[in-house]
């Protein structure tokens, strides 16, 4: 599962992104990372529900749904913001990654939060879009 925002500095509809979404990154960006946790766990629930339409025992899937996987699910948050310097990047994606991790520990998921210019995500490639004024 992938959950990618832009929050770069530059400005949008309401003015500069970065202040419009103050609130949501503030604090450790907890509130950015309880939308991403929620998202993933509506994400699941549909899933799990889908299969479980015409199963007559889905209490006891549901419970055991992550004990059978091979491995862990993988949760990225992809969050592009402008920091001064790298050190505050890795600062913050840090502790954006253990709150997340912490939001999802019911389901014992691999959490990478990261952007551009830290991801070790093979075979991804990401190019920005043209920003255009309209």
């Amino acid at each position: 599962m992938i959950e990618v925002k832009d929050f770069r500095n530059r400005p949008g509809k309401e003015g500069n992104r970065e202040i419009v979404n103050k609130e949501r990154l503030g604090n450790g960006a907890s509130a950015l990372m309880q939308e991403v946790a929620l998202k993933v766990k509506e994400t699941v629930a549909c899933i799990v529900g889908v299969k479980n339409l015409d199963d007559k025992n889905n209490n006891d899937y549901y419970q055991s749904y992550f004990k059978h996987l091979a491995k862990p699910p993988k949760v990225i948050a992809w969050v592009e913001m402008t920091f001064p310097d790298e050190n505050r990047r890795k600062s913050a994606y840090s502790g954006y990654q253990k709150k997340l991790k912490e939001k999802l520990s019911w389901m014992n998921a691999s959490v990478i939060v990261c952007d551009k210019k830290t991801s070790k995500i093979s075979d991804l490639t990401v190019q920005y879009l043209t920003y255009i004024k309209g």
